[in-house]
């Protein structure tokens, strides 16, 4: 908490006072991804990574937490939105199914 409130230029007890929600956060989060280059991520975005985890993870890797990883080194690497964290599970999970209905596909 006081590396953050010298980041911002406030006492560490004054953080307390924060809005952690409505416009107040929404707008800093804002500022914060423009800052760093980043972006939210959209419907399509969340599909196409979706894909990929898929094709190029799944098959190899099995474990959930791995494949997080995996999701948010690719994320990172291309620099690409960072708001999917919130629903990163459902899509490690979907990806998951998308790969068993693959593979079912294969093998027939």
């Amino acid at each position: 908490m006081a590396f953050v409130a010298q980041q911002v230029g406030v006492e560490p007890v004054d953080l307390g006072f924060y809005e952690w929600s409505g416009r107040t956060i929404e707008y800093h989060r804002a500022q914060i991804r423009a800052h760093l280059g980043f972006r939210e991520c959209s419907v399509a975005d969340a599909d196409t990574l979706t894909g990929w985890l898929a094709v190029n993870v799944c098959e190899a890797e099995r474990r959930p937490e791995q494949v997080r990883d995996e999701l948010l080194v690719r994320c990172r690497s291309e620099r690409g939105p960072v708001r999917f964290l919130h629903g990163i599970e459902g899509r490690v999970d979907d990806a998951d199914e998308l790969h068993v209905l693959a593979f079912r596909a294969r093998g027939r």
